[in-house]
C-alpha cells in the first residue's frame, strides 16, 4: 500500500469516526435509550517493554454507541490513529463492570488495514463518569468516559 492509499484510508476512516461523533451528539432516536451514550476521552498507557520510548499519552476522543466505539487518538509511536471496537460486559455489580474489548486500530506499521487488538476491561462508574482500565499482554491503558 503506497502513501497515497494510506492517506486516503486514514481520511476515510477519520471521516467515518467524525460522522459517528456528530450523529451521536446531534441525533437521538425517539426512544427511552439513546443510540450513543458515552463520550470517550483521555487515554494513557503503560508498556511492559521499557526499552523503547513509547508515547504513553494518547489524546483520545471518541464515542460509544451501544457497545461499539469509534475513536481518534495518538498511538504509542506518536502517529495519528483511529479505532473501531466492541466492548463486552460480562459481569456487573453496582458501579463495577468487568468484560473484554476487541478492536481494530490504524496507524501501525505492517497493518495497512488496521491492527487487531484486544484485552480484559474493567470499568468503575461514578455517576455519569467512568474510569476504564484495559489490559493486554504488552500494554495496559486507562481512559475516561462520560455517560449521558
Amino acid at each position: 500500500m503506497n502513501s497515497t492509499d494510506r492517506a486516503l484510508l486514514r481520511l476515510t476512516f477519520g471521516a467515518l469516526v467524525g460522522l459517528i461523533i456528530v450523529l451521536a451528539i446531534c441525533w437521538q432516536p425517539a426512544q427511552a435509550e439513546p443510540l450513543c451514550d458515552r463520550v470517550l476521552f483521555g487515554g494513557w498507557s503503560y508498556h511492559a517493554d521499557r526499552e523503547y520510548d513509547y508515547n504513553e499519552t494518547h489524546d483520545m476522543i471518541g464515542v460509544q454507541c451501544r457497545n461499539v466505539s469509534a475513536m481518534r487518538f495518538t498511538n504509542s509511536y506518536g502517529d495519528e490513529a483511529y479505532g473501531l471496537g466492541y466492548d463486552w460486559v460480562g459481569y456487573r455489580n453496582g458501579p463495577l463492570e468487568v468484560g473484554a474489548y476487541a478492536a481494530v486500530w490504524t496507524g501501525y506499521e505492517g497493518y495497512d488495514y488496521g491492527m487487531p487488538v484486544g484485552g480484559v476491561r474493567g470499568r468503575i462508574n461514578v455517576g455519569h463518569a467512568a474510569l476504564v482500565v484495559t489490559t493486554a499482554v504488552e500494554v495496559s491503558t486507562l481512559h475516561l468516559e462520560w455517560r449521558f
